[in-house]
């Protein structure tokens, strides 16, 4: 029995189609959103974006229950629009992982719970992607490593542009594999390119997803989990019930493939609503 849903947003309730699912979720999403949650049903976003990024779907729809932002890193209680969790990455990490992006030039985004910080003059276009995403202007620096003037950094993310690069950074970064998380996802927006994110060792989405269960007191066995990409895999695995978008990745619609029976399930395309297929699917 569905007791709780949890929910990616970019590729499952978010598409590309400007005035459509762009920026934000279709109407009779946000509906079905409402009416389920008004059901006694609570449903949380999970996401790498920032949770101000989602706050107007949170207030449109009325999920004032816990959601998970920054890929794990913040955990919100939107009913008094406040961090119930909030992880912290050192701030030694964070100027180390700036200074290794730095030597590629590698466009970087730092989060903390209310800002989002970029530097001066790297891919505008990606700029430009991030303020359409997030609904939001950045801070902009000149120099992220001498002009950020907070300690408060829940999540770094940067953008790599292809395969090679992401071995290069993965293999870069191994020194530091007990003391970060790294995450890989994409965006409609910016695909083929790839978003690495970055936030304190032991935090992503599957811990996340972990301390909602705890919150609502609900078992995991009784959620439904709807992702569009690998890195969803982190909290779908650990869902009873579970589903995959139409869009969704190849390497996400392998595991659901060997993942047969009832409680599983792909449904139609973002750009089709596909959550609302869902939804159908699951008696919601």
């Amino acid at each position: 029995m569905i007791k709780g849903i949890i929910l990616d947003i970019d590729g499952v309730i978010i598409g590309k189609k400007k005035g459509y699912n762009f920026p934000k979720p279709h109407p009779d999403v946000i509906k079905k959103l409402k009416e389920i949650q008004q059901s006694g049903i609570p449903i949380t976003l999970c996401s790498a974006k920032a949770y101000f990024a989602f706050e107007d779907i949170i207030k449109a729809a009325e999920l004032d229950t816990y959601h998970v932002a920054d890929g794990g890193a913040l955990i919100i209680d939107a009913a008094s629009k406040r961090a119930a969790e909030e992880h912290i990455l050192d701030s030694t990490l964070v100027d180390n992982v700036i200074s290794k992006l730095n030597e590629t030039d590698t466009y970087i985004e730092l989060y903390t719970f209310k800002n989002w910080y970029v530097r001066e003059g790297i891919h505008p276009e990606w700029i430009e992607s991030g303020r359409k995403i997030l609904q939001r202007e950045p801070i902009i620096l000149v120099d992220l490593l001498e002009d950020l003037n907070t300690k408060e950094v829940t999540k770094l993310i940067a953008i790599i542009k292809d395969e090679k690069e992401r071995e290069y950074y993965e293999k870069g970064f191994d020194y530091l594999e007990n003391k970060i998380k790294l995450s890989w996802t994409t965006h409609p927006l910016i695909s083929p390119a790839q978003i690495l994110v970055i936030t304190p060792q032991g935090i992503s989405k599957r811990s996340g997803t972990l301390e909602i269960s705890k919150l609502n007191n609900i078992s995991l066995n009784n959620y439904l989990g709807v992702g569009d990409t690998i890195s969803d895999w982190q909290f779908l695995e650990f869902c009873g019930f579970k589903a995959a978008m139409g869009n969704s990745t190849n390497e996400l619609n392998e595991l659901f493939r060997s993942e047969a029976g009832e409680n599983c399930y792909i449904g139609k395309h973002v750009d089709e609503n596909g959550v609302l297929d869902i939804f159908s699917h699951f008696g919601l």
